[in-house]
């Protein structure tokens, strides 16, 4: 019973909190803005240094979320840059981990 009053409240107030997100997720201005048209990220050495920590203590998510955060770039684009940071193939051998999702 319950749920089928809430329901109409939901279907008319979840669109319009996705809207209200959308809007505000468009005004967003990034700290370092990354290139579109190369699709490439440049941060500063001490943020890359941050970057590369999280990824060798295995928290490879956080680093991609804070990467995006910082620059505007896409999951893809945040990844591709945290890649090429830390040389992954180099940083699994060194810290003997083998797991292909890190």
């Amino acid at each position: 019973m319950l749920i089928r009053l809430i329901r109409p409240i939901l279907k008319l107030v979840l669109p319009l909190l996705d809207r209200i997100y959308q809007a505000r997720r468009k005004s967003f201005i990034p700290s370092y803005p990354y290139d579109k048209r190369t699709n490439s990220v440049s941060l500063p050495s001490d943020i890359e240094k941050e970057i590369r920590y999280l990824v060798i203590t295995g928290r490879k998510p956080e680093a991609l979320k804070k990467v995006a955060n910082l620059t505007g770039a896409s999951l893809r684009t945040s990844k591709d840059y945290i890649d090429s940071l830390c040389g992954m193939s180099n940083i699994r051998r060194r810290h003997g981990t083998n797991n292909p999702r890190n």
